[in-house]
């Protein structure tokens, strides 16, 4: 017994030591921290219109400070914002112990905006949809500015309450262009004629109806004007009700009903509320 006891012991104490002689093996393996690596130089090619400087100041790599891949990404976003580009590269290069150097070649859009023509458009002059777009003679022709130029356009006539204008980028969409022409269909000013609610068995629709900011025109002459961001702010303003009732599977989506004429259209919200998961206050009812 005693004989069994001491192997025993002897075994554990081997056993702790080859632990122990494990972590020190582990430890002894595992790499040193890697110091800092500073940047050496900043290295610009490939650029004709943007001189160096003014390139350099868009940048937050610059030589002496430490390098960062990262920072080195949101160099390449911030100089694509400009429009000037339409491809950057980096490479970083070793330069020494603890130093790199960063080099960015960067492309220049191949020509510039000769003529900006905008179709279609009655209410927004021209010279105002050059500083929405941002689109002018004279700039490097950049297709994402001018495609984005499409977009915001739309948006500024939702303010004026023609939701349902369209517009088409017609030429400007391709480097090789010296143009830009935008088609505008403007539309009629968009009232709300009614709003409806259906599918809805837990609230009433008049509970509903003091949720959603978009209202109606009353005897067709007072009335808030269409605007689908704000009826996507309704949708999810009543999903968030319902939600804090319980109901965390409800559906709801919108449907959008014009007149003959497309001066108005009747918004309905159709509501599948699905299961109540949890007991909630009532009285918010």
């Amino acid at each position: 017994m005693l004989k069994r006891t001491r192997v025993g012991g002897i075994w554990v104490v081997l056993m702790w030591s080859g632990v122990l002689a494990c972590i020190q093996n582990v430890a002894a393996e595992q790499p040193k921290m890697p110091g800092k690596v500073l940047i050496s130089d900043v290295i610009i090619t490939g650029n004709e219109r943007m001189s160096k400087e003014q390139i350099r100041v868009r940048m937050r790599s610059q030589p002496g400070s430490d390098y960062n891949p990262a920072v080195v990404d949101e160099d390449v976003r911030e100089l694509y914002k400009t429009g000037q580009f339409s491809k950057i590269e980096t490479l970083s290069q070793p330069d020494g112990n603890d130093r790199v150097k960063i080099h960015f070649n960067v492309c220049v859009m191949p020509n510039m905006v000769q003529k900006v023509t905008f179709l279609g458009n009655k209410h927004i002059k021209p010279d105002a949809l050059k500083s929405l777009t941002g689109v002018r003679e004279s700039t490097p022709l950049n297709p994402n500015l001018n495609h984005q130029g499409c977009q915001k356009i739309l948006e500024k006539y939702a303010e004026q309450g023609r939701s349902f204008a369209d517009c088409q980028l017609i030429k400007g969409g391709d480097l090789a262009d010296t143009e830009v022409v935008y088609q505008i269909t403007e539309g009629p000013k968009v009232k709300v004629s009614d709003i409806k609610f259906e599918g809805n068995h837990f609230v009433t629709a008049a509970r509903l109806n003091s949720l959603v900011k978009s209202t109606p025109e009353w005897f067709h002459l007072i009335g808030a004007n269409y605007n689908r961001q704000m009826v996507d702010a309704d949708v999810n303003e009543l999903c968030n009700y319902y939600r804090s009732f319980g109901f965390q599977d409800v559906r709801i989506s919108k449907e959008e009903q014009r007149s003959a004429d497309g001066g108005e259209v009747t918004l309905i919200f159709h509501i599948q509320e699905g299961p109540r998961s949890r007991i909630a206050d009532d009285s918010q009812q």
